[in-house]
Protein backbone atom coordinates (compact mmCIF):
# COMPACT_ATOMS: atom_id res chain seq x y z
CA UNK A 1 0.00 0.00 0.00
CA UNK A 2 1.42 3.13 -1.11
CA UNK A 3 2.59 5.79 1.92
CA UNK A 4 2.65 9.04 0.47
CA UNK A 5 1.52 13.06 2.01
CA UNK A 6 -1.36 14.94 2.69
CA UNK A 7 -0.81 17.29 -0.32
CA UNK A 8 0.00 14.06 -2.58
CA UNK A 9 -3.05 12.17 -1.35
CA UNK A 10 -5.42 15.90 -2.18
CA UNK A 11 -3.83 15.98 -5.88
CA UNK A 12 -4.46 11.75 -6.32
CA UNK A 13 -8.02 12.02 -5.51
CA UNK A 14 -8.59 15.16 -7.92
CA UNK A 15 -6.97 13.23 -10.95
CA UNK A 16 -9.30 9.81 -10.17
CA UNK A 17 -12.40 12.87 -10.12
CA UNK A 18 -10.80 14.13 -13.31
CA UNK A 19 -10.72 10.15 -15.03
CA UNK A 20 -13.81 9.28 -14.19
CA UNK A 21 -15.12 12.63 -15.33
CA UNK A 22 -13.32 12.82 -18.53
CA UNK A 23 -12.12 9.76 -19.57
CA UNK A 24 -13.96 6.81 -18.06
CA UNK A 25 -17.47 7.92 -18.11
CA UNK A 26 -17.45 9.04 -21.91
CA UNK A 27 -16.14 5.79 -22.49
CA UNK A 28 -17.84 3.69 -19.47
CA UNK A 29 -19.92 1.53 -22.47
CA UNK A 30 -16.44 0.42 -23.68
CA UNK A 31 -14.07 0.06 -20.84
CA UNK A 32 -16.70 -1.24 -17.96
CA UNK A 33 -19.36 -3.61 -18.53
CA UNK A 34 -22.07 -2.20 -16.32
CA UNK A 35 -21.86 1.26 -14.11
CA UNK A 36 -21.28 -0.75 -11.19
CA UNK A 37 -17.77 -2.05 -12.21
CA UNK A 38 -17.03 1.59 -12.98
CA UNK A 39 -17.43 2.38 -9.21
CA UNK A 40 -15.91 -0.49 -8.04
CA UNK A 41 -13.15 0.50 -10.05
CA UNK A 42 -12.73 3.90 -8.86
CA UNK A 43 -13.92 2.98 -4.94
CA UNK A 44 -10.81 0.61 -5.48
CA UNK A 45 -8.86 3.75 -6.71
CA UNK A 46 -9.51 5.52 -3.83
CA UNK A 47 -9.10 2.64 -1.25
CA UNK A 48 -5.00 2.87 -2.29
CA UNK A 49 -4.58 6.06 -0.90
CA UNK A 50 -3.75 6.04 3.00
CA UNK A 51 -3.04 9.66 4.36
CA UNK A 52 -0.30 9.83 6.59
CA UNK A 53 -0.11 13.83 7.34
CA UNK A 54 0.09 16.22 10.41
CA UNK A 55 -1.26 19.54 11.28
CA UNK A 56 0.26 22.04 12.65
CA UNK A 57 -1.74 24.32 15.43
CA UNK A 58 -0.68 27.79 15.58
CA UNK A 59 -1.09 28.51 19.21
CA UNK A 60 -0.84 32.88 18.37
CA UNK A 61 -4.71 31.93 17.51
CA UNK A 62 -7.32 31.06 19.06
CA UNK A 63 -9.66 32.24 21.92
CA UNK A 64 -7.35 33.17 25.50
CA UNK A 65 -9.09 33.37 28.83
CA UNK A 66 -6.64 34.32 31.54
CA UNK A 67 -3.73 32.45 28.64
CA UNK A 68 -1.54 33.67 26.63
CA UNK A 69 1.09 32.88 23.90
CA UNK A 70 4.57 34.14 24.70
CA UNK A 71 7.97 32.98 24.19
CA UNK A 72 6.92 30.51 21.56
CA UNK A 73 4.54 28.47 24.16
CA UNK A 74 1.06 29.01 25.93
CA UNK A 75 1.05 30.18 29.32
CA UNK A 76 -1.08 31.46 31.96
CA UNK A 77 -1.26 35.43 31.74
CA UNK A 78 1.31 36.95 33.61
CA UNK A 79 0.36 39.59 36.80
CA UNK A 80 1.70 41.70 38.39
CA UNK A 81 5.29 40.98 40.33
CA UNK A 82 5.68 40.66 43.69
CA UNK A 83 8.01 42.05 45.68
CA UNK A 84 9.58 39.92 48.29
CA UNK A 85 12.22 40.47 50.83
CA UNK A 86 15.99 40.64 50.34
CA UNK A 87 17.79 37.54 49.35
CA UNK A 88 20.96 36.73 47.70
CA UNK A 89 20.94 37.11 44.09
CA UNK A 90 24.03 36.01 43.24
CA UNK A 91 23.43 32.52 44.59
CA UNK A 92 21.06 31.43 41.42
CA UNK A 93 23.52 33.79 38.98
CA UNK A 94 25.28 32.64 36.22
CA UNK A 95 29.39 33.36 37.57
CA UNK A 96 32.33 33.83 35.25
CA UNK A 97 36.20 35.56 34.99
CA UNK A 98 38.80 36.36 33.36
CA UNK A 99 41.27 33.88 34.52
CA UNK A 100 40.76 31.20 37.28
CA UNK A 101 43.47 28.45 38.62
CA UNK A 102 43.59 25.10 37.55
CA UNK A 103 41.91 23.49 40.60
CA UNK A 104 38.14 22.55 40.86
CA UNK A 105 37.68 24.53 44.38
CA UNK A 106 39.06 27.88 42.58
CA UNK A 107 36.61 28.13 39.86
CA UNK A 108 33.86 31.14 39.61
CA UNK A 109 31.14 28.93 41.16
CA UNK A 110 32.81 28.30 44.50
CA UNK A 111 32.70 32.43 45.01
CA UNK A 112 28.98 32.35 45.12
CA UNK A 113 27.98 28.57 46.82
CA UNK A 114 27.70 29.87 50.15
CA UNK A 115 30.42 27.66 51.22
CA UNK A 116 33.24 30.15 53.08
CA UNK A 117 36.22 27.27 52.72
CA UNK A 118 36.22 27.60 48.75
CA UNK A 119 36.62 30.42 46.62
CA UNK A 120 37.49 32.21 42.90
CA UNK A 121 40.99 32.31 42.73
CA UNK A 122 43.08 33.66 39.10
CA UNK A 123 46.31 32.31 40.13
CA UNK A 124 48.05 34.90 40.49
CA UNK A 125 48.26 38.54 41.61
CA UNK A 126 46.41 40.84 38.63
CA UNK A 127 44.48 43.57 40.01
CA UNK A 128 42.94 43.69 36.17
CA UNK A 129 41.67 40.03 36.68
CA UNK A 130 37.28 40.55 37.27
CA UNK A 131 34.64 38.32 38.34
CA UNK A 132 31.47 38.57 37.20
CA UNK A 133 27.72 37.26 37.87
CA UNK A 134 24.95 37.25 35.32
CA UNK A 135 21.69 37.52 37.36
CA UNK A 136 19.50 36.84 34.31
CA UNK A 137 17.37 39.59 35.24
CA UNK A 138 17.43 43.00 35.99
CA UNK A 139 17.58 43.41 40.15
CA UNK A 140 17.23 46.39 42.20
CA UNK A 141 20.96 45.46 44.27
CA UNK A 142 21.13 46.88 47.68
CA UNK A 143 23.99 45.84 49.79
CA UNK A 144 27.00 43.38 48.74
CA UNK A 145 29.26 41.63 50.59
CA UNK A 146 32.38 40.36 49.83
CA UNK A 147 35.20 38.67 51.63
CA UNK A 148 38.56 38.21 49.92
CA UNK A 149 42.22 37.46 50.92
CA UNK A 150 43.73 40.62 51.77
CA UNK A 151 41.96 42.45 50.19
CA UNK A 152 41.78 46.28 50.90
CA UNK A 153 39.13 47.61 48.12
CA UNK A 154 37.89 46.88 44.94
CA UNK A 155 35.62 48.44 42.19
CA UNK A 156 31.76 47.70 41.35
CA UNK A 157 30.81 47.70 37.40
CA UNK A 158 27.30 47.53 36.62
CA UNK A 159 26.06 46.47 32.91
CA UNK A 160 22.33 45.89 31.46
CA UNK A 161 23.75 43.89 28.19
CA UNK A 162 26.67 42.30 29.28
CA UNK A 163 28.81 44.77 27.24
CA UNK A 164 28.91 48.05 28.41
CA UNK A 165 30.04 48.53 31.47
CA UNK A 166 30.35 51.72 34.38
CA UNK A 167 31.68 51.70 37.36
CA UNK A 168 28.97 52.15 39.88
CA UNK A 169 31.39 51.79 43.43
CA UNK A 170 33.92 51.37 45.30
CA UNK A 171 33.84 48.22 47.91
CA UNK A 172 35.82 47.39 51.28
CA UNK A 173 36.23 43.84 52.64
CA UNK A 174 32.69 43.20 54.31
CA UNK A 175 29.22 44.66 54.03
CA UNK A 176 28.82 47.03 51.86
CA UNK A 177 25.18 49.23 52.13
CA UNK A 178 24.67 50.80 49.66
CA UNK A 179 23.85 54.20 49.68
CA UNK A 180 21.59 53.96 46.49
CA UNK A 181 20.41 50.93 45.27
CA UNK A 182 21.89 49.91 41.91
CA UNK A 183 19.66 48.11 39.19
CA UNK A 184 21.33 45.71 36.83
CA UNK A 185 21.50 42.29 35.49
CA UNK A 186 25.84 41.88 35.51
CA UNK A 187 27.95 42.66 38.59
CA UNK A 188 31.30 42.63 37.90
CA UNK A 189 33.96 43.27 40.14
CA UNK A 190 37.81 44.24 39.19
CA UNK A 191 40.79 46.05 40.71
CA UNK A 192 41.13 44.07 43.89
CA UNK A 193 43.82 45.59 45.90
CA UNK A 194 45.17 42.38 47.63
CA UNK A 195 48.75 43.51 48.21
CA UNK A 196 51.22 40.50 47.24
CA UNK A 197 48.33 38.01 47.74
CA UNK A 198 46.73 36.10 44.84
CA UNK A 199 43.40 38.26 43.41
CA UNK A 200 40.63 36.31 44.64
CA UNK A 201 37.29 36.05 46.27
CA UNK A 202 36.09 33.78 48.86
CA UNK A 203 32.42 34.99 48.94
CA UNK A 204 30.69 37.61 46.98
CA UNK A 205 26.72 38.22 47.81
CA UNK A 206 24.30 40.65 46.36
CA UNK A 207 21.26 41.35 48.31
CA UNK A 208 18.20 42.80 45.92
CA UNK A 209 14.45 41.92 47.13
CA UNK A 210 13.13 38.94 44.61
CA UNK A 211 11.16 39.65 41.92
CA UNK A 212 8.38 36.96 42.46
CA UNK A 213 6.32 36.41 39.14
CA UNK A 214 2.49 36.12 39.54
CA UNK A 215 0.31 34.01 37.18
CA UNK A 216 -3.27 33.69 36.87
CA UNK A 217 -4.28 30.68 38.73
CA UNK A 218 -6.44 28.96 35.98
CA UNK A 219 -6.76 29.75 32.27
CA UNK A 220 -7.62 27.74 28.60
CA UNK A 221 -6.99 28.21 25.01
CA UNK A 222 -9.06 27.24 22.37
CA UNK A 223 -7.86 26.66 18.84
CA UNK A 224 -9.74 28.21 15.82
CA UNK A 225 -11.61 25.62 13.56
CA UNK A 226 -8.50 23.55 12.34
CA UNK A 227 -9.96 22.01 8.66
CA UNK A 228 -8.24 18.37 7.95
CA UNK A 229 -9.07 18.73 4.16
CA UNK A 230 -10.65 16.92 1.90
CA UNK A 231 -8.12 14.05 1.91
CA UNK A 232 -9.26 13.39 5.61
CA UNK A 233 -9.82 9.47 6.58
CA UNK A 234 -9.52 9.47 10.18
CA UNK A 235 -8.04 11.09 13.42
CA UNK A 236 -5.24 9.14 15.06
CA UNK A 237 -4.08 11.65 17.88
CA UNK A 238 -2.77 14.94 18.78
CA UNK A 239 1.26 14.96 20.08
CA UNK A 240 2.37 17.97 22.61
CA UNK A 241 5.39 18.63 21.55
CA UNK A 242 6.38 20.73 24.57
CA UNK A 243 7.33 20.12 28.77
CA UNK A 244 5.32 21.56 30.96
CA UNK A 245 6.33 22.98 34.00
CA UNK A 246 6.94 21.68 37.30
CA UNK A 247 3.42 22.12 39.57
CA UNK A 248 1.20 23.21 36.17
CA UNK A 249 -1.23 20.65 35.41
CA UNK A 250 -2.59 20.84 31.59
CA UNK A 251 -5.85 19.12 30.41
CA UNK A 252 -6.32 19.13 26.45
CA UNK A 253 -9.63 18.14 25.29
CA UNK A 254 -10.47 18.30 21.47
CA UNK A 255 -14.21 18.42 19.69
CA UNK A 256 -15.22 17.46 16.28
CA UNK A 257 -17.67 18.72 13.98
CA UNK A 258 -18.57 17.11 10.24
CA UNK A 259 -19.83 20.18 8.69
CA UNK A 260 -17.20 22.44 10.99
CA UNK A 261 -20.50 24.25 11.89
CA UNK A 262 -22.17 22.25 14.80
CA UNK A 263 -19.50 20.69 17.34
CA UNK A 264 -19.59 18.20 19.85
CA UNK A 265 -18.77 19.11 22.87
CA UNK A 266 -14.76 18.98 24.15
CA UNK A 267 -13.52 15.49 25.25
CA UNK A 268 -10.45 15.02 26.88
CA UNK A 269 -7.43 12.69 24.90
CA UNK A 270 -7.35 9.21 26.35
CA UNK A 271 -4.20 7.85 24.76
CA UNK A 272 -4.19 7.86 21.16
CA UNK A 273 -8.24 7.93 20.75
CA UNK A 274 -9.59 11.32 19.59
CA UNK A 275 -12.98 12.43 18.33
CA UNK A 276 -13.51 11.63 14.67
CA UNK A 277 -14.51 14.30 12.02
CA UNK A 278 -13.09 16.54 9.21
CA UNK A 279 -13.21 19.57 11.64
CA UNK A 280 -11.61 19.46 14.85
CA UNK A 281 -10.77 22.05 17.53
CA UNK A 282 -8.90 21.87 20.34
CA UNK A 283 -9.31 23.16 24.32
CA UNK A 284 -5.90 23.46 26.46
CA UNK A 285 -6.88 23.89 30.13
CA UNK A 286 -4.02 25.02 32.46
CA UNK A 287 -3.67 25.19 35.88
CA UNK A 288 -0.92 26.88 38.22
CA UNK A 289 1.11 25.72 41.37
CA UNK A 290 0.07 28.15 44.48
CA UNK A 291 0.88 31.62 44.90
CA UNK A 292 4.08 32.01 46.79
CA UNK A 293 3.63 33.27 50.40
CA UNK A 294 5.67 36.83 50.39
CA UNK A 295 6.24 38.52 53.27
CA UNK A 296 4.93 41.57 53.07
CA UNK A 297 6.12 44.66 55.45
CA UNK A 298 3.35 47.14 56.02
CA UNK A 299 4.21 50.92 57.52
CA UNK A 300 0.97 52.20 58.12
CA UNK A 301 1.54 55.28 56.68
CA UNK A 302 -1.02 56.17 54.02
CA UNK A 303 2.46 56.76 51.82
CA UNK A 304 1.37 54.06 48.88
CA UNK A 305 -1.05 51.97 47.61
CA UNK A 306 0.03 48.81 49.51
CA UNK A 307 0.39 50.96 52.96
CA UNK A 308 -3.05 53.03 52.39
CA UNK A 309 -5.88 52.30 54.28
CA UNK A 310 -9.27 53.17 55.06
CA UNK A 311 -9.48 54.28 59.05
CA UNK A 312 -12.73 54.46 60.43
CA UNK A 313 -13.58 57.67 63.24
CA UNK A 314 -11.80 55.76 66.15
CA UNK A 315 -8.17 54.63 64.47
CA UNK A 316 -5.62 55.70 62.51
CA UNK A 317 -2.65 54.87 60.65
CA UNK A 318 0.67 57.42 61.14
CA UNK A 319 3.76 54.91 60.77
CA UNK A 320 1.54 52.33 62.92
CA UNK A 321 -2.49 51.13 63.16
CA UNK A 322 -3.84 52.20 66.63
CA UNK A 323 -7.18 53.46 68.47
CA UNK A 324 -7.71 57.06 68.41
CA UNK A 325 -6.88 58.00 72.61
CA UNK A 326 -9.14 61.43 71.63
CA UNK A 327 -11.82 62.08 69.37
CA UNK A 328 -12.53 65.58 68.07
CA UNK A 329 -17.06 65.99 68.49
CA UNK A 330 -18.88 68.79 66.15
CA UNK A 331 -20.33 71.42 68.04
CA UNK A 332 -23.47 73.85 67.59
CA UNK A 333 -23.04 77.13 69.06
CA UNK A 334 -26.37 79.19 70.41
CA UNK A 335 -26.86 82.74 72.45
CA UNK A 336 -27.83 81.73 75.78
CA UNK A 337 -28.19 85.09 77.96
CA UNK A 338 -25.12 87.07 78.04
CA UNK A 339 -23.45 84.14 76.59
CA UNK A 340 -22.62 81.37 74.25
CA UNK A 341 -23.44 77.81 74.78
CA UNK A 342 -21.52 75.22 73.03
CA UNK A 343 -23.59 71.89 72.55
CA UNK A 344 -21.96 68.17 71.39
CA UNK A 345 -23.54 65.01 71.52
CA UNK A 346 -21.56 61.93 73.10
CA UNK A 347 -23.02 58.54 72.09
CA UNK A 348 -21.84 56.41 75.21
CA UNK A 349 -22.25 52.96 73.48
CA UNK A 350 -19.82 53.93 70.92
CA UNK A 351 -16.81 54.12 73.89
CA UNK A 352 -15.24 51.71 76.60
CA UNK A 353 -14.55 54.50 79.05
CA UNK A 354 -14.54 58.56 78.59
CA UNK A 355 -12.02 59.48 80.94
CA UNK A 356 -12.39 63.27 80.46
CA UNK A 357 -13.91 66.03 78.34
CA UNK A 358 -12.51 68.93 77.49
CA UNK A 359 -12.86 72.27 75.14
CA UNK A 360 -10.34 74.23 73.16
Amino acid sequence: MDVISLGKALQAIKAIKELNDVIVAPQAEGRFPTVQARLDWIEGQANLLKVLGSKSINLEDGVFENMEYAAGALRLKAGKDVIGGLTDVARTGIPSASASYIRDQDQPISAIDGNSNTGWNAGKVDRSAWFQVDLKEIYEIKTVKIISYAMSSGDLYTSNDGVNFTKSVSLVPGENVLATPISTRYVRITNLNTDTQWTSIISLELYANAIIKSYAPVGSWTSPIIDLGEGYLNGKAIEVISSISAGTSALISVASSADGSVFGGFSPISGASIPQGRYLKVKVNLSGPPAPDVERKLDFNQSSAENTFAVDTFSIADGKLSLKTGIDLTTSKATLGAGVQFTAVIDRSQFKSIEKVSVK
